[in-house]
């Protein structure tokens, strides 16, 4: 885990400053409010959640090395008696401080953000393979956890909790990190896992049809996404203006915002072409020209997008840059050849529309396999199918079950669709591809991206879509 050199903290003192009743005493050293990253001398975070609250699992996490709890008045009649704790009204309100004191963060780096609904990992990825071309340590945080350099700290979740950010951002000072840049979700911006942090420049991609049964509806899902640019969180917004959603975003946000986009009005105006197997993103009158490696011009939004970014952060050097790899781990990316086999981490219509837009501009017939998961936004399923149409062939399956199951999300697909042509397992799905793909065609499996697990009821199982593809169709 990236943690900061340990200091140790009076349990008393903590208290005083951050006006808690205090009962015992206990010598603290970090934060969680996981015990599964829970380390010795951490102070536990037992805070209120939908199912159970967190002091249910106080004994779990004194047993794993915790010196001392932190809880609300709820929280504290659940508590085995004995147990140091601290006792605050509103404990998740004073995370982001407790984080910063007992890590000793101080924001004397450049924080780049990144939300939207698509494009959050690519765009995240270009800024920090821009930034190492130009001599920048980068720490950077998503969806594949947090990085600096060869290190990684798999955290689980896209935006990881403030805690997490501000011990491996301290880490990362700690051990020269000249800037950072991250995934940035709406489902963190409303649930206050960057409240505390103050971002230089933050980005925008696009919105799609996604997480409505956290959101209820596209504008509330705008709205959450706009909580990065309010004034106390950004200082600067560059903003992806050739969509509606874009549009809209710039038009309400109160803080300085930059426009991107192919058209003559945006002030970062960029061009996109393929040549062969590559991308070209130009940006006329800026000295900007930079070949894109193995991608398309799916990414290359994403791609100007990092450029934009860096730019108005004041990066010095892109123009020097004349070519970088654009491959993106999971993200259309071919796995497999002869036949040639993707794996894409797309799971909104949209992603997919514009995903089977691109490979049918390559590709005589285009096959794909589409997962689906349980217990999330049920109503993006049929425009996902409807979507998925431009394939020669779908087949629709499932990633990540969760509580749902297999059957039950199957049976709401055909419920959509009734002749879909649907398998539980993805294996057998790949299979019927396998049977029919040809040379010039091509197999795109959507969902599992760059992840080596599939969700199910009774939690995370190992799961290696590479090695399935290559049992498949060969080594």
């Amino acid at each position: 885990m990236f943690r900061p050199k340990k200091q140790s903290f009076q349990l008393s003192d903590l208290a005083s400053q951050f006006g808690g009743k205090v009962v015992g005493e206990a010598k603290i050293t970090g934060v969680s409010l996981n015990t599964a990253r829970l380390e010795k001398g951490d102070l536990f975070m037992a805070l209120p959640g939908k199912i159970h609250h967190g002091a249910n699992f106080a004994q779990d996490a004194i047993s794993a090395g915790a010196a001392a709890i932190v809880t609300d008045r709820e929280g504290e009649k659940l508590l085995p008696e004995g147990l140091p704790r601290i006792i605050l009204a509103n404990p998740k309100r004073h995370l982001f401080g407790l984080s910063k004191k007992i890590y000793g963060y101080q924001p004397t780096i450049p924080i780049l953000g990144v939300t939207g609904t698509n494009g959050k990992t690519s765009t995240v990825h270009y800024l920090e393979k821009l930034a190492n071309r130009l001599g920048q340590e980068v720490f950077s945080s998503g969806s594949s956890g947090m990085r600096l350099g060869s290190d990684s700290d798999k955290v689980g979740l896209t935006t990881p909790e403030i805690n997490d950010l501000v011990a491996g951002l301290s880490y990362a000072i700690e051990n020269g990190a000249t800037i950072a840049m991250m995934e940035v979700s709406a489902q963190a911006l409303v649930r206050g896992r960057v409240e505390g942090l103050r971002f230089s420049v933050s980005g925008f991609t696009n919105l799609s049809h996604d997480h409505l049964d956290d959101f209820g509806d596209m504008d509330s899902y705008l709205a959450a996404k706009a909580k990065l640019f309010e004034p106390e969180v950004s200082e600067l917004a560059v903003i992806f203006t050739d969509t509606r959603s874009g549009q809209r975003l710039r038009k309400v946000t109160e803080i300085p915002s930059v426009s991107l986009g192919t058209e003559e009005g945006s002030k970062l105006r960029f061009t996109s072409k393929l040549e062969g197997d590559s991308t070209r993103v130009e940006f006329p009158g800026r000295g900007v020209n930079i070949l894109s490696d193995n991608t398309g011009l799916l990414m290359a939004q994403n791609l100007a997008l990092a450029i934009g970014m860096l730019s108005e952060q004041g990066i010095e050097g892109l123009e020097t840059i004349e070519s970088i790899d654009g491959f993106v781990p999971g993200r259309l990316e071919k796995v497999h050849s002869q036949p040639d086999v993707y794996l894409d981490y797309a799971h909104t219509p949209e992603a997919i529309a514009l995903a089977l837009k691109e490979l049918n501009s390559k590709y005589s017939k285009v096959y794909a396999l589409i997962g689906f998961s349980g217990e999330r936004d049920h109503s993006k399923r049929k425009p996902m199918v409807e979507f998925a149409s431009s394939a020669d062939r779908v087949i629709a399956t499932t990633q990540h079950p969760r509580s749902e199951g297999e059957q039950q999300i199957i049976a709401d697909i055909l419920r959509h669709k009734s002749d879909m042509e649907t398998c539980e397992d993805p294996k057998e799905g790949l299979h019927r591809l396998a049977e029919v793909v040809d040379t010039g065609d091509c197999v795109v499996w959507f969902g599992p991206g760059n992840l080596e697990y599939r969700e199910f009821k009774d939690g995370k199982r190992e799961f290696f879509p590479r090695k399935v593809i290559s049992e498949v169709f060969g080594d």
